[in-house]
């Protein structure tokens, strides 16, 4: 059960994806009222080309583990409650 007062939860979405859908190369799970911290099994992904987590209620820093995603070429995070710096390891994907 995902949903909690109307609202997904974070770690039970995206745990779900990284323990059963390791090659998934794009994920939108953006406008669809997640709330939480973003898990950091989302390194897991090795396949990741295309996170759109935007607009939705993530909270907490953006996890270090979405440097290890060597393929990934696009990520959109806005219109959420993220808070510190993004990681350095992000800013050297290509």
């Amino acid at each position: 059960n995902f949903a909690k007062s109307g609202i997904f939860v974070a770690s039970d979405i995206l745990n779900l994806i990284t323990s059963n859908l390791l090659s998934l190369e794009e994920l939108d799970l953006s406008g669809c009222n997640i709330d939480g911290s973003i898990p950091t099994q989302i390194g897991l992904l090795k396949q990741m080309q295309s996170i759109k987590l935007d607009s939705n209620k993530f909270n907490g820093v953006i996890p270090t583990e979405i440097g290890l995603l060597n393929k990934l070429k696009s990520i959109s995070l806005y219109q959420n409650f993220l808070r510190g710096e993004i990681p350095t390891d992000i800013a050297l994907l290509k």
